[in-house]
């Protein structure tokens, strides 16, 4: 949504008078603002090949699970629901969500956060890792780096982060 210009007026105190220096300014100023205000929510159509495990398969329910970004210069602001996934193939330290489909752009300054996820009547903390220059983040199953164990995964997991890329 473009931001309504006015007049600027009262450069000199008398407010009736507006410079074309002035005009110039706020027509700068309000099309930056439009340039990040106007972004909108994109989902990414659901590929399995972006649910990935670093041993074995991560199966992913196709229906719930959702992708949501926007940029915002050149920033992401991403969304990811995890919902519904199924039993892993082979006991893993990793789970892996591909930032690939968000423009193959790579994380440009890496970090490590906590999320929580559920499966069953179980709940834990977990560890997201962001590696600088890779095209993915990587889910620990908890700060102990236990693996995911064989059969079992989160059944629901939501984490929303904003990251620059390259």
């Amino acid at each position: 949504m473009a931001i309504v210009r006015t007049p600027m007026i009262d450069d000199d105190g008398s407010q009736t008078t507006g410079t074309i220096v002035n005009a110039a300014w706020k027509t700068e100023l309000y099309n930056q603002i439009d340039a990040t205000a106007g972004s909108v929510w994109n989902r990414l159509p659901f590929n399995a090949a972006n649910y990935t495990a670093a041993a074995g398969t991560w199966t992913v329910d196709p229906v719930s699970s959702v992708i949501d970004y926007t940029v915002v210069g050149n920033s992401l602001l991403v969304n990811f629901i995890v919902h519904g996934s199924q039993a892993l193939s082979a006991q893993t330290p990793y789970l892996y969500i591909s930032l690939a489909p968000l423009g193959g752009a790579s994380v440009y300054h890496g970090g490590t956060f906590t999320y929580y996820w559920l499966s069953g009547s179980q709940v834990g903390s977990g560890l997201i890792e962001m590696r600088p220059g890779e095209n993915r983040i990587a889910l620990a199953r908890d700060p102990g780096q236990l693996p995911w164990g064989a059969g079992s995964a989160a059944g629901y997991i939501q984490w929303q982060f904003f990251y620059r890329y390259q």
